[in-house]
């Protein structure tokens, strides 16, 4: 006797059926509405929403039928491929909750008098891995993708380059002192060239907020469509426009505030 897929879907469906009443459990209701063009399906409870963007479907579902974006638990599963039953992306929102969001205060917390036998807190693991993390990104991403002048006039990744000098050095083809030369002269431009990139990761209204006192002064600046303007404690704008930039506003306050 041959079963289609069709049936088998049935006979999974009454079983369940069977084993929610068994244990006096009852599914949630659920709510469909059409937004748009965007179909959007919610359980009765409110823990589990469904999205079908017109025109898409899941390969389980008939046409129409299925929802190829499932959001539960604060994770976003997506079935990016219709010809294929398993999501293709997984995405979890955990970091994305307003409870973790972080002022631009750059602040950090000073871990140098912590007690080295005291066990690690969550935030000083999660530094400890992201740091390992991104140091493994930074020197693989060198190690592979820079790309370095060997003596003999062939290119090579850096980690080819460093591979085919041990080489020489081993053979006698080069010197150990000179083969470390070049190392080093690798290693100089390596510290100017980040050295160089960094600058551009300066917050320059951060450092011109924290010269003229930080926080104290946050109260008489008003951010406004088109820039800053600076105020009296009344609420005044001491200017007719506003500065384009807080460096500049920060500027006039400053000098209000050493006339004052």
């Amino acid at each position: 006797m041959k079963i289609t897929t069709s049936e088998i879907r049935q006979i999974i469906k009454e079983e369940t059926s069977k084993v929610l009443e068994d244990y006096d459990l009852k599914e949630q209701p659920v709510k469909e509405t059409q937004m748009g063009d965007y179909a959007v399906r919610l359980s009765g409870d409110g823990s589990k929403m469904s999205i079908r963007p017109e025109g898409t479907g899941v390969n389980t579902a008939a046409g129409g039928k299925g929802f190829p974006i499932h959001i539960e638990d604060n994770t976003v599963f997506v079935y990016g491929n219709i010809n294929d039953e398993d999501f293709t992306n997984k995405i979890d929102l955990s970091n994305a909750m307003e409870g973790g969001r972080m002022d631009e205060d750059y602040d950090m917390t000073d871990l140098t008098d912590r007690d080295p036998d005291s066990p690690m807190t969550d935030k000083e693991r999660m530094m400890d891995q992201w740091t390992t993390d991104a140091t493994k990104e930074l020197f693989d991403d060198i190690l592979t993708d820079a790309v370095v002048d060997l003596p003999t006039g062939e290119r090579e990744n850096l980690d080819g380059f460093l591979a085919a000098l041990g080489n020489m050095v081993v053979t006698g083809g080069i010197t150990n002192k000179d083969a470390m030369l070049l190392v080093r002269e690798l290693s100089n431009a390596a510290k100017v060239a980040m050295a160089r990139a960094s600058a551009n990761f300066i917050d320059e209204d951060y450092v011109e907020d924290q010269k003229f006192g930080g926080d104290m002064f946050q109260e008489k600046l008003k951010k406004v469509k088109g820039g800053y303007f600076v105020t009296s404690k009344s609420g005044k704008h001491l200017s007719k426009k506003p500065h384009r930039t807080k460096k500049a506003a920060l500027a006039q306050l400053g000098a209000v505030e050493a006339n004052s």
